[in-house]
Formats: C-alpha cells, sequence, structure tokens
C-alpha cells in the first residue's frame, strides 16, 4: 500500500505513478497467435512443398521472432511403385528353390489399375505352380495347380483408378482371398501345389508371356505360411504408415520367407 504526506511535491509525485502504471500497460507481453501450431511435410526425391504459417500480435508491445525450420532424413526409404504398360512389361524374379512352396502359402501384393482389363492381367506367376491375376471381369482369382479346386474367384469387382490389397492365402485345408482388409473368398480345399521350374514373374505369366498387366504394382509379398486376417490387417496398415511388416522370423520354425 502506498501513502503519502501533504507536501508542495505531491502533485508531481501523483503523475510519476500514472506514468509508472501507464509504462507497464504499453509493456504488456505480446500475445502471440499461431496457425497452424505445426506444419510437417515429408519430401521425396523431386518434389517440392509450400505451406502457409499465420503469426498474429494483439498485445501492446512489437513481436519479434525467429523462425527455425527442422530438417530430417528418412534414410534411403522412398515409397515408389512398379508401372507397367499392358505390352511387354514384367519383371523375372528367377527360380529360387524357396519358392517351391507345396503346402501353406500366402501372396499379396498391392495394385492399381489403370483401367478394366478385357483380358486376363497377371499380378506375380510361378510357372504351372502358382499365379494371382485379375480376369476379363474384373474380378480377382488364383490358381494353385495340385489343389482341388485349382482355382478360385473373388466376388468383388474392381475398379481403375484405386490402389487395392490384395492376398491369396492356403493354409492346407482352406483357400482365402482377401481384398484390402476384408475375407472375399472361402474355399474348402485339398492337396499339395505342384512345384515347377519356371522363373517367378511379376507382371505376366511364364513360360508363355502374355496377359500383361496394366496399372501399378507395389509390395509384392510371399510367406511360406497361412497369415491370419489380423496379420494381414497389420501389413496393410504398416505399409500405409511406411514401415516394413515384418511377423514372426524366428528361424525354428520358419515361419518367413519373403518380403521385398
Amino acid at each position: 500500500m502506498l501513502s503519502f504526506s501533504k507536501s508542495r511535491h505531491a502533485g508531481k509525485i501523483l503523475l510519476q505513478i500514472l506514468f509508472f502504471l501507464s509504462s507497464q500497460i504499453l509493456a504488456q507481453s505480446p500475445i502471440i497467435s499461431v496457425s497452424p501450431e505445426s506444419l510437417t511435410e515429408n519430401l521425396f526425391t523431386s518434389k517440392t512443398s509450400t505451406q502457409t504459417l499465420n503469426i498474429s500480435n494483439t498485445g501492446n508491445s512489437v513481436l519479434t521472432f525467429n523462425l527455425s525450420p527442422k530438417f530430417s532424413s528418412g534414410g534411403t526409404y522412398q515409397n515408389y511403385a512398379l508401372q507397367f504398360d499392358g505390352i511387354d512389361d514384367y519383371i523375372n524374379c528367377g527360380n529360387n528353390p524357396s519358392l517351391n512352396i507345396t503346402k501353406e502359402i500366402t501372396i499379396g501384393a498391392w495394385i492399381y489399375l489403370d483401367s478394366l482389363p478385357d483380358h486376363y492381367m497377371i499380378i506375380v506367376d510361378k510357372g504351372e505352380q502358382w499365379s494371382l491375376f485379375i480376369d476379363e471381369n474384373g474380378h480377382l482369382c488364383s490358381d494353385h495347380q495340385g489343389i482341388s479346386p485349382a482355382r478360385i474367384t473373388s466376388n468383388y469387382t474392381f475398379a481403375p483408378g484405386v490402389w487395392y490389397f490384395v492376398v491369396d492365402t492356403y493354409d492346407g485345408v482352406t483357400r482365402k482371398l482377401f481384398i484390402d482388409d476384408f475375407q472375399d473368398t472361402f474355399q474348402v480345399s485339398t492337396g499339395s501345389i505342384y512345384t515347377d521350374n519356371g522363373p517367378f514373374l511379376i507382371g505376366t505369366d511364364s513360360p508363355w508371356l502374355y496377359n500383361f498387366f496394366q496399372g501399378k504394382i507395389d509390395e509384392v509379398t510371399i510367406w511360406n505360411r497361412a497369415l491370419t486376417e489380423e496379420e494381414i490387417k497389420e501389413n496393410i496398415i504398416s505399409v500405409i504408415l511406411g514401415n516394413k511388416y515384418i511377423p514372426d522370423i524366428n528361424p525354428d520354425n520358419n515361419k518367413f520367407l519373403l518380403n521385398k
């Protein structure tokens, strides 16, 4: 509490107090508003991005600030897919003995159709052993020679211009087709898959080299066991987030084969 005695300097003291209070008001801290609160952008090769940051000050003093962007490298990971022209594009992955799977198997891939096919379009093929493809009606099909029945077909009809995650599983008793995160087809099956010396091809069939795929194919995976529905969903999420999904790879139970 301030108290004053009467004197000839009282007016001067009052003036000094008012000036002090006024100075305090004018010296209020800046009231800052920033929108958005943070900016993040993943920049891959040859990509540019423009971002807008709005900073406002409603306080009673001047706002001075510095912007210090932070850049970090994510290593060598790039999110690319393979483009196939539907004429003669394909990839020959050779004939590794580990691909001669006769019992449990999972085949998966991300696919993108440029247009609806009027003929078969092969996603992956292993000679007379197994193949995964889109038929002329836009359905996903799986052929496993040696199993009865050899072919199963999805109920879903694909649309062009959309990314899909397709999976074909066989656990020695049943075959299933998954499209994205739902099971589309279920078929009780028996038998063992034939082995074949033909190469593992992406985008066409072996050995004839026709029924070429037109569109994009990414994240082709082959497993020597039947993945569960939960694992398939986890695989989808991890790929969307840019991670590599690898479930149980204990060499003692030989559950992991290939994920490239």
